[in-house]
């Protein structure tokens, strides 16, 4: 019984592009993606604007259509009534990603900096601490070795000419204050 199993339904290797789709994404939703980008590409060759718009509409039914199997598809993972409430923690937890990692955790053992040998984690921690927090101090210093002549106020250059008087605020009275005054004080009110 066994021996016919595996025969009839053997291992295969799953493709690394199959590998990518979600659990949602069903053939009919593969095939919809395909003819998708074949009208994509067709409205990139010819681009003519009944392309751009059977394209365009084609992708806005696409991607309602997806978003629904989305939904249904986690709906009917976190449905309590078919799901024990063991196997709906299993799911939340495959949803959410709080799985536990399979990868360790590397931890620095050695450090060498300025030709010192670091070993104690705070030390090895400090070190790289002050590396990244001197990154930008030791490239404004290189870079104003190598640019002597580099004038910091050089960037005006690119900056259009400022153009005066361009805020405009218009007139006011003190009813008009006062109203805005009352309805402000109205709406603080409400939030208490």
């Amino acid at each position: 019984m066994q021996s016919a199993f595996e025969h009839s339904f053997p291992l295969t290797r799953l493709s690394r592009a199959r590998a990518k789709d979600k659990v949602w994404i069903t053939t009919a939703l593969c095939r919809s993606s395909k003819k998708k980008s074949k009208l994509y590409k067709k409205w990139l060759q010819t681009k003519d604007h009944r392309d751009e718009t059977k394209y365009k509409g084609y992708k806005r039914i696409f991607r309602k259509v997806a978003l629904e199997a989305e939904q249904v598809y986690y709906k009917e993972k976190v449905h309590t009534r078919t799901n024990s409430v063991k196997k709906l923690g299993r799911n939340l937890n495959t949803v959410c990603s709080l799985q536990k990692s399979n990868y360790k955790t590397n931890n620095i053992s050695l450090l060498i900096v300025n030709g010192s040998i670091l070993t104690d984690k705070i030390n090895v921690a400090n070190g790289i601490n002050n590396y990244f927090s001197t990154i930008g101090e030791k490239l404004d210093q290189e870079l104003r070795r190598k640019n002597n002549n580099l004038n910091p106020i050089d960037f005006k250059k690119y900056c259009d000419v400022p153009t005066k008087n361009s805020i405009f605020v218009t007139p006011t009275d003190s009813t008009e204050l006062m109203n805005i005054i009352i309805k402000l004080s109205k709406f603080l009110i409400s939030w208490f």
